[in-house]
């Protein structure tokens, strides 16, 4: 019973993280070939904006679908109570410095600078999930960690335009995207839970609608409202692939939520960087781009590191599964 249990949380998991990868790098692909093949360069933050507004309609919809006919996405009737409002908010803003400081850091570096600084998520992952769980990794599983970031470092080693600016929205980038799925984990419903919190569908929808709203601000501030940069967005050819990205944006925010509410922040990490290093590769075939013999090393060791990195933690899981089977079977004899 306990096996096929298990075999079942496995592939419950396993589904997680494809689905995850696969929405993830389709969502990266859209975004770039939306930016990169239009005449004028449409603005990422507008364009992030309109998205989760797409994906808040795309909740109200299956919400009302739901009413009448139940879906594989069990969306509540759409909903904006004060009082959840008050319970999200920190996952909001966590959310929104996540993108904010993400974008600000490659306006002030290369690609390469970017991606190694946003390498220290795994490391303050690690430090916030002992901080605050108290949970520290064992040494196989921190060797592995340590693998997949030297990998990650390696592999977008490029020329490295260094400025103070880019390093530190680069780290504050790394700082919220460690504690983004922590923020996450701590807000969703458990077993047994004596106060109710958040389904997964009903976090995602409260936190894209407060998201839609505390980015207004924002975009004022920066100028993105005005209307010649909303012009590009209202044409015919660029709506219809605004429109596909939209319903991939949906698709990433459940992704996400599902896949954290599976695995442990760490995990979704290390999910992260192998679905980066793999994405890298698609990329390079996709548009021919020129690939170092250090860039594929390093793009070897995040996916030799993650692979590492689910070998340890299995491994774990069963050694500790069979210290505590002893202990319950001892019991059963007692109490006979």
């Amino acid at each position: 019973m306990n096996k096929g249990k298990k075999q079942n949380n496995n592939l419950t998991i396993a589904g997680c993280i494809t689905f995850y990868c696969t929405i993830s790098i389709s969502m990266v692909f859209m975004n770039k070939f939306l930016l990169s093949n239009s005449e004028e360069k449409p603005s990422p933050f507008l364009m992030t904006w309109i998205q989760i507004l797409g994906t808040v309609f795309i909740c109200w919809v299956m919400g009302e679908i739901n009413k009448k006919h139940e879906t594989l996405i069990k969306m509540p009737p759409y909903e904006f109570k004060l009082e959840r409002v008050k319970q999200i908010l920190p996952v909001t803003l966590v959310f929104i410095s996540m993108i904010i400081n993400g974008n600000y850091c490659l306006q002030h570096v290369r690609a390469s600078f970017f991606m190694i600084a946003r390498s220290l998520h795994i490391l303050f992952t690690v430090t916030f999930s002992y901080r605050l769980f108290h949970i520290m990794p064992s040494r196989n599983v921190l060797s592995a960690c340590i693998v997949v970031t030297i990998g990650y470092i390696i592999g977008n080693v490029g020329e490295i335009d260094f400025t103070w600016k880019g390093l530190i929205f680069g780290v504050l980038a790394s700082i919220f995207s460690a504690a983004y799925p922590i923020s996450i984990k701590l807000k969703l419903n458990k077993p047994n839970q004596k106060v109710p919190l958040f389904t997964k569908e009903e976090l995602m929808m409260y936190n894209n609608s407060l998201s839609a709203i505390i980015l207004i601000p924002f975009l004022l501030f920066t100028g993105d409202l005005k209307p010649e940069k909303i012009r590009l967005f209202l044409t015919f050819q660029f709506a219809g692939k605004l429109f596909f990205s939209i319903f991939l944006s949906f698709l990433m925010s459940f992704a996400m939520v599902l896949q954290i509410k599976n695995v442990s922040p760490l995990t979704h990490m290390i999910v992260g960087s192998f679905k980066g290093a793999i994405q890298t590769i698609l990329a390079g075939l996709l548009w021919s781009n020129k690939f170092t013999g250090l860039n594929l090393f390093g793009n070897f060791l995040t996916i030799f590191g993650s692979f590492l990195y689910s070998f340890f933690t299995d491994k774990e899981k069963r050694e500790k599964n069979n210290n505590e089977l002893p202990t319950i079977v001892m019991n059963k004899k007692r109490d006979i």
